[in-house]
Formats: structure tokens, C-alpha cells, sequence
């Protein structure tokens, strides 16, 4: 996402700021699938504790789950990559565009499903989980909640497919040409036997397609293909414009835009990583010994407007030289 903030700090002898302005440049292009599906890749939990190096005593979270490529390991510690754009969940709202590298300790990885599985059921229903797919355990011993955008089954997950490690699948896919009624769906639709509790979501309908079998639907989000026994009142044909149940394309806005591939350091001048898309940073910090200067955000929100009520939890990231518009 790209988020507008509020130029708060500006310097004496520095030249006048550029305009806002609405980056038109494009994303990075995706690592080709052939080289990043031998990435060995984790998923971290909301609450993971992010570091610029190991002995820094200022951590912050990414808030939500998120994917990251392991670049190396050391004492029980992970310097990762988060950004790349793979995997089944958006990164977090203020760190969304950045290809940044923390570290973080072994034991913030979430639980994981390592190969794409497909589950079936003595009713003809069945459950694809993709690689990479969060899961939280529950009291009962091989059965998980799936961290899901669709919905959150509990179901039990075989324990040769659950890990803490996995590789991208690159052919995950979405077929969908007709519309469900979610309504209908969250009060009938079953698998396994159980009812459906889909999340809340602004789209009216529920993208999905018909199964093989009679009275059978498929829907999908990033991380899972459902295939669920369904009454005839939930297929909906009038779906003009809709959009896959629960996603929202992020929106450009303007401000003032970091272009793609800028490098990234940390307040100390060490490397941070590369900007992935175009991003917006305005909230400003104390420049670096280097003279680079330093913008604060929230990784969750991305928006940092008070600066006295909160002196934790931020990240503050530099740049060789503020990028002026084309």
C-alpha cells in the first residue's frame, strides 16, 4: 500500500521539497518462480519481534502474519527478508513496498503448512491448503485453526505437512466465473460436516465456481481452495464488477515517493534492504552520521502522527538522498 503522511521537520539551508507528487513507476518485476521456489521461506507470527542487528534492545512487530525468505541463520537467530511479495498474506500496512531485512529469533516462526495438500472428506467436500498457510494450534494435539482471509476452520492437519519451514508454490490458483451469496453460505454451506464461519468482508458476493459434484462450490482465497456442499439459493448471476470476497486492491495516493530499487539503511548506515514499489515517507527523524536522512513509521499502519506519545514499537528507515520527481 502507499501511504500519505505529514512532512513534519524540515531543516535550515536544506532546498525547497519537491511537490507531492504520484509516483508513476512500477514495482520491482518478481523474482522469476524458478529461482525463488528454492527460497526457504517462514512466516512470522504478529508478534514476532523484529531487529536491525541481534543485540538491538529496540525491536518492533509486524502486527500480523507475514512472509519472509531466510537469508541466514545464527544462534538461534534469523536475519530475514520480508517484502518480496510471495506467500499467502499482503506484508503489514507500513512496511507493504519494502524489501527489509530484520533479524528475528527462531521461535517467532509460526506453525505451517510445508507442501500444498488437498484434504478430502468422507462427504465429497474438501480442503486445499496451500504451502505456507498459518495455523494456530489448538488444546487438541493435531488440530489447527487456519489463519485464512475466507474464514477460520478448525480442522485437524496431518503432521507430516505442518512445519515452521517451507517453499513458495508458484501454481497456486483461483478459478472463478459465478457468484455466491456469502450470507447463504456462512448459514449452509458445509465441510466436513461443519458449517463454514467466513470473515467479515465490504464485497457483497463470494467469487467462486461449481464443483464437480452436484450441489458442490469452490471458492478461493490466497491460502486455501474450499470445495463445500451448498444450497441452489447461493449461487447469485448478477456479480457484475465483483471482486474476490474479502481483498482489496491497494490504492495509489499521493505524497512524497520513494521510487523502486532505492536502498534502505538503518539509523547506524547499515544496509536495511531496497524499496520493492513506491513508497511515501514524510514523518523525519535525525539524520545519520553519513548524512542520510531518516523517516519514522508505524509497520503496522504505516501512519506516525503523534511524536511525543509513542516511543516504541516504530521504524525509523534512511536514504542516500530524498528522491526528487521525475
Amino acid at each position: 500500500m502507499w501511504w500519505t503522511l505529514l512532512l513534519l521537520n524540515c531543516k535550515r539551508g536544506r532546498p525547497p521539497e519537491p511537490p507531492p507528487v504520484a509516483s508513476t513507476r512500477p514495482c520491482l518485476r518478481n523474482v522469476p518462480s524458478d529461482v525463488s521456489a528454492a527460497w526457504e521461506m517462514v512466516v512470522l507470527t504478529p508478534s514476532a519481534p523484529l531487529h536491525a542487528h541481534r543485540d538491538d534492545g529496540a525491536p518492533f512487530v509486524p502486527g500480523k502474519h507475514t512472509p519472509a525468505r531466510v537469508l541466514e541463520e545464527a544462534d538461534g537467530w534469523l536475519r530475514v527478508q520480508i517484502g518480496d511479495n510471495l506467500g499467502c498474506y499482503f506484508d503489514p500496512a507500513g512496511l507493504a513496498g519494502l524489501q527489509l531485512q530484520v533479524w528475528t529469533p527462531a521461535e517467532s516462526l509460526a506453525p505451517v503448512i510445508t507442501d500444498t495438500t488437498r484434504l478430502e472428506y468422507s462427504d465429497g467436500t474438501a480442503l486445499t491448503v496451500r504451502a505456507g498457510l498459518a495455523l494456530l494450534p489448538t488444546d487438541t494435539p493435531g488440530r489447527y485453526q487456519l489463519v485464512d482471509q475466507l474464514a477460520v476452520p478448525e480442522l485437524d492437519i496431518p503432521g507430516a505437512i505442518v512445519g515452521r519451514r517451507y517453499r513458495e508454490d508458484h501454481h497456486w490458483y483461483a478459478p472463478a466465473d459465478r457468484g455466491l451469496d456469502p450470507d447463504v453460505v456462512a448459514a449452509a454451506a458445509l465441510l466436513n460436516g461443519a458449517p463454514i464461519s467466513l470473515l467479515p468482508s465490504d464485497d457483497p458476493w463470494l467469487w467462486g465456481q461449481e464443483g464437480d459434484a452436484p450441489g458442490q462450490a469452490e471458492f478461493s482465497s490466497f491460502c486455501a481452495r474450499y470445495t463445500v456442499t451448498v444450497p441452489a439459493s447461493a449461487w447469485v448471476d448478477d456479480v457484475a464488477g465483483a471482486v474476490m470476497y474479502g481483498i482489496s486492491a491497494p490504492r495509489a495516493r499521493e505524497g512524497f515517493v520513494l521510487e523502486p530499487g532505492a536502498p534502505m539503511w538503518w539509523p547506524d548506515d547499515t544496509p536495511a534492504g531496497q524499496s520493492r514499489c513506491p513508497e511515501v515517507f514524510a514523518v523525519e527523524a535525525r539524520a545519520t552520521d553519513a548524512g542520510r536522512r531518516c523517516f519514522v513509521r508505524d509497520p503496522v499502519t504505516g501512519w506516525r502522527s503523534d511524536l511525543t506519545r509513542r516511543d516504541s514499537g516504530l521504524v525509523t528507515l534512511c536514504f542516500d538522498a530524498y528522491p526528487a520527481p521525475d
